[in-house]
């Protein structure tokens, strides 16, 4: 069993690459309410509800504690994560009195 709670989740690009030009989404209670769903979530306007930036591929990253441990997610717009697995660097379990 999984437990997620998402702590921070972003969407969206720099248009046309220009760093003045940030456009993106904040996704937090859109992602928490697809993990309750489904442990894979396929990054897309559909999912979040919003597209930050049309016509221009977004990026997606997040902070999700999965099963008490920070995990860091993220990938590309039309792309999909299965949160049950990690290749990155495992955090220590959350301290969940601070």
């Amino acid at each position: 069993m999984y437990e997620f709670l998402v702590l921070d989740a972003v969407y969206g690009t720099l248009r046309e690459g220009q760093p003045t030009q940030t456009a993106t989404a904040y996704v937090r209670d859109q992602l928490q309410q697809a993990l309750n769903t489904s442990p894979e979530v396929f990054i897309t306007n559909e999912t979040f509800g919003v597209d930050p930036c049309v016509h221009f591929g977004k990026q997606f990253a997040a902070v999700v504690s999965v099963n008490g441990r920070l995990q860091f997610f993220a990938a590309a717009e039309g792309q999909a994560i299965d949160f049950r697995y990690y290749d990155g660097v495992l955090t220590p379990p959350l301290d969940q009195n601070s």
